[in-house]
């Protein structure tokens, strides 16, 4: 609590009430009680302090005031109202019955009368007024520091006023002595060239103590390779771009550093921009310098250039094909890098029985179904083709050649009937001749009857000469007998 220039103590009476008996009431006395004969007449009312008072903004002045009557004696439980001519610069708060806290609230001026009974004290006048600033201490950086050229450090202060309390939000004006340093006016300085200077805050006429900056050049601290991560494989004539960073002595890293590339082995070429590229396989440890101070080195293993795709470029998917009938497969090699690799040898794959696939990529279809065939180098596998073999028809192409060749003697006439559509009179039929086989086994022609009958009878046993007599079945129809009952002997 702040006190008025040239305060008086403030006293405090116990308020002792005077009592006149009138019936069975009494009365307790005040500066109120106008026209009582047992109340004395106020006289005067007197403020005890000097009439111009002085405070600063958030001080509390204390007032009392004195009440006496025509003899200038003290009028005990007198009560005083206090009154302020601007609210807004000074705050009256009444403390007991003759005392009054005023707060200084805005700088400005204000009269306080402290008043009882109609009777009024000289007014008090209160002058009001910003605190004065005491000191201007920089909090930070607190003692000389280093910086530098090029980087900066935020400089902060702590203003206090003539009470000893913080100011907030005070605006201090920065400087520095020399153009070693630049500072703007939040306080943040910057390396500008080697040298040094001196950093204040100012605010009116109240200066800090100096914070000595010394601006230096800027030294590496490490040398980090980014990218790639070591080892690294490339293949021969390929290329890997190289990245490094650059740390200051204070853990800043350097924008645009200069950096100085090297590699071991001439497997590997780098050059002043980090490209690498592999001259040949091999080994190589590449490092990256800058100042003085050398990375961890990042091996680099220069490898063959490998097989990147396979492609079956003909014929395309998907292939139909009837039972043995044979198309030519070819492929395309590239390595990774994507360029084709001449002459490149593959391996032909196909997933079913219902084709067949030479070395040479020359399919040929055997049975009724699909399959897909693949080609592989270098542990790369082409996309598949699908390939759709359909059987041979039993009413195209097996009927016309028992018309031809097997009717005269087997028409509607004798215990084995082949005209008129004789599928099902031979398919899964078992042989009158040799029980032991079908007819038409479909899927196995050396086991039917049929097939082993017009082929000669020379697979298994069977009864009588081959047939027709006098083998006029050439090898075609036999072929197409053969191809019909391996593809699962469609109807």
């Amino acid at each position: 609590m702040m006190h008025a220039a040239s305060p008086h103590r403030l006293r405090t009476s116990r308020l002792t009430a005077r009592l006149a008996f009138v019936g069975a009431g009494a009365l307790l006395l005040s500066c109120a009680d106008f026209g009582d004969p047992f109340v004395p007449s106020v006289a005067t009312v007197a403020v005890r302090t000097t009439n111009q008072v002085e405070a600063v903004i958030g001080d509390d002045v204390v007032l009392a005031a004195d009440v006496r009557d025509a003899a200038g004696r003290p009028i005990d439980g007198a009560q005083v109202t206090w009154l302020a001519s601007d609210l807004g610069v000074v705050q009256v708060q009444p403390q007991g019955a003759t005392g009054a806290l005023v707060s200084a609230r805005a700088a400005g001026t204000a009269t306080v009368v402290a008043t009882c009974r109609g009777v009024e004290s000289t007014p008090i006048e209160i002058t009001v007024r910003v605190a004065l600033i005491q000191s201007i201490t920089i909090t930070s950086p607190p003692n000389a520091v280093t910086i530098p050229i090029t980087r900066s450090v935020q400089f902060t202060a702590r203003v206090v006023d003539e009470r000893g309390n913080v100011v907030t939000g005070a605006r201090v004006v920065w400087s520095a002595s020399a153009p070693a340093v630049a500072i703007d006016s939040t306080g943040f300085a910057t390396g500008s060239v080697e040298g040094a200077a001196d950093v204040t805050a100012t605010l009116g006429t109240v200066h800090s103590a100096p914070v000595h900056v010394v601006v230096r050049l800027l030294a590496t601290s490490s040398v980090t390779i980014t990218s790639p991560a070591s080892p690294a494989t490339i293949p021969v004539t390929q290329s890997v771009q190289f990245a490094a960073t650059v740390v200051d002595e204070f853990g800043n890293f350097v924008d645009n550093a200069t950096i100085v590339w090297n590699s071991s082995n001439a497997a590997v070429a780098i050059d002043t921009h980090g490209l690498a590229t592999g001259s040949a396989e091999g080994t190589a440890d590449v490092t990256a310098t800058s100042g003085n101070v050398q990375s961890v080195p990042v091996q680099v293993v220069v490898r063959p250039l490998a097989t990147g795709s396979v492609e079956i470029t003909s014929p395309a998917s998907p292939v139909s094909l009837l039972t043995n009938q044979t198309v030519q497969f070819a492929a395309t090699v590239r390595n990774e890098l994507g360029a084709v690799m001449v002459n490149a040898p593959v391996a032909w794959n196909a997933s079913s029985a219902a084709v067949s696939i030479g070395p040479n990529g020359l399919l040929r279809a055997i049975a009724g179904g699909p399959a897909t065939v693949t080609a592989t180098n270098g542990g790369v596998q082409s996309a598949p083709v699908t390939v759709n073999v359909t059987a041979i028809s039993f009413a195209t192409a097996v009927q016309p050649i028992f018309d031809s060749f097997c009717v005269r003697c087997h028409g509607f006439n004798g215990n084995l009937t082949l005209s008129d559509n004789a599928y099902d009179r031979i398919v899964n039929e078992i042989s009158g001749q040799n029980p032991s086989l079908f007819l038409v086994k479909p899927g196995d022609p050396d086991n039917s009857y049929i097939y082993l009958k017009m082929s000669g009878c020379s697979a298994r046993g069977c009864a009588g000469d081959r047939m027709p007599p006098g083998s006029t079945v050439g090898p075609a129809a036999l072929q197409t007998m053969r191809d019909w009952i391996l593809g699962g002997a469609a109807r």
